[in-house]
Order: structure tokens, then C-alpha cells, then sequence
């Protein structure tokens, strides 16, 4: 976490928010005494959503969801960076409450598909940065 955020934050979208958020996630990881392997999915994508490209999208709730790197979460059948099982477990993973308790369950691999799913969301969005060196630790621990 502390390496995505020190790859990607930079000094013009470094405010309160910013600030504020990672405060949060922070003094949450140093007080939980459990911490879901969901989590580093949860903050990758909230820092997202803080530095201006979310994952929101628009869609219709009643067509099957899909998430794409360019636009996030959109309905339909267009090209996905993961599949449409992936996809809702990754909407389930970031509309949970970050900074709480979660007992979200979701499978070894799905989970190893969407945190790299992330990762190669943000290089879309920061294609000038090199690649994280961190994940093959968080692969290991997610497991």
C-alpha cells in the first residue's frame, strides 16, 4: 500500500482528501488485529477513486457487469480486463466499507485476478510508471 501510494500520489492532487484517506487506512491497518485479505483491493481502488479515476462507470444495473481498464465498471459484452464472476466480486469488494471489519469472502484466485486487474489499471491510468515491486509479497500473504 505504501508503495502505491508513493508511485502514484502526486504534489497537485495531494489534498485533504488525500491526506485524509490515507490517515484513515493508516491508523485502521495499525489497529485491526485482522486485516481481510480483500483490503490492499479496497485501498488500491480507493486511492483511485481519490486521484480522479474511480472505478464507477455508468451501467445498467440490470445487464451483466464487466470491468474494462479504460472506463472501470460498464454493462455489457465490450473487452474486459477480467471476467464477469471477477468483475462482481470486485463490486462487492469496493462498495463494502473500507476501514471496517470485513467478512467478505471471496476466492484465493479471483482475488489474485483482481488485485492484478488493479495493477494494470494503474499503469493504464500512469502508463510512465514503472511497474509495483511489492505484489508477488501480497500474492503470497492474499493466499
Amino acid at each position: 500500500m505504501a508503495e502505491c501510494a508513493l508511485r502514484y500520489i502526486r504534489e497537485e492532487t495531494a489534498g485533504p482528501d488525500t491526506f485524509e484517506f490515507l490517515s484513515n487506512c493508516i491508523q485502521f491497518v495499525d489497529k485491526t488485529d485482522y486485516l481481510n485479505a480483500v483490503y490492499p483491493i479496497q485501498f488500491g481502488f480507493g486511492l483511485a477513486s481519490i486521484l480522479g479515476f474511480g472505478p464507477g462507470g455508468s451501467y445498467d444495473a440490470s445487464e451483466k457487469l464487466i470491468f474494462t481498464l479504460d472506463k472501470g465498471f460498464v454493462s455489457g459484452t465490450t473487452q474486459a480486463a477480467m471476467n464477469e464472476t471477477d468483475s462482481a466480486y470486485l463490486n462487492k469488494i469496493i462498495t463494502a466499507e473500507i476501514n471496517t471489519s470485513s467478512e467478505l469472502q471471496i476466492p484465493a484466485a479471483a482475488l489474485k485476478n483482481i488485485f492484478q486487474s488493479m495493477l494494470l489499471y494503474f499503469r493504464y491510468h500512469f502508463p510512465e510508471t514503472a511497474a509495483l515491486k511489492s505484489p508477488e509479497i501480497l500474492h503470497l500473504l492474499m493466499e
